[in-house]
């Protein structure tokens, strides 16, 4: 009888501990779900940046040559084309998922942790000023703009 129990009180602490392996799995990945679609991760950015670069419209063209809804910059497209992974044209900028891939090309050179980590406020700055806009002045206030937009829509 005793070893009948004993195998009893193993299998109850075999359950417990698969148990308690399953709750733990379960609130990890609550609280660390990611998107399975990087677009749609970034996606309340792109909307508050479109929004402040252009009223997101794809056809607007800026006063240094900056095009499309993100208002980008020749020389910030051909950084994300140097990287070997994006093919086309700058004109290209002017179509909204092209410019989401290029930006996110753009962040990987110069603002990767920021990026992975949605750190918009310090891409933002980047996006506007280059690799050297969180250190500008003129960019924090560009950023708070895009900020509020995104906090708005939460």
């Amino acid at each position: 009888m005793e070893v009948k129990e004993k195998h009893i009180n193993i299998r109850k602490e075999a359950l417990t501990f698969f148990c308690v392996i399953i709750v733990m799995c379960v609130i990890c990945f609550s609280m660390y779900s990611f998107p399975l679609n990087a677009k749609d991760s970034h996606q309340e950015f792109f909307t508050a940046l479109g929004a402040v670069e252009s009223g997101n419209n794809d056809e607007a063209v800026g006063s240094y040559g900056e095009i499309g809804r993100y208002q980008i910059t020749e020389l910030y497209w051909e950084d994300a084309y140097n990287t070997g992974e994006l093919e086309g044209t700058f004109e290209q900028c002017k179509d909204q998922e092209y410019s989401e891939k290029v930006i996110a090309l753009y962040m990987g050179i110069y603002a990767k942790e920021a990026w992975e980590n949605q750190n918009y406020f310090k891409v933002a700055r980047i996006h506007n000023g280059g690799p050297k806009g969180p250190f500008k002045p003129k960019t924090y206030s560009y950023a708070t703009r895009v900020i509020s937009l995104i906090d708005a829509e939460n």
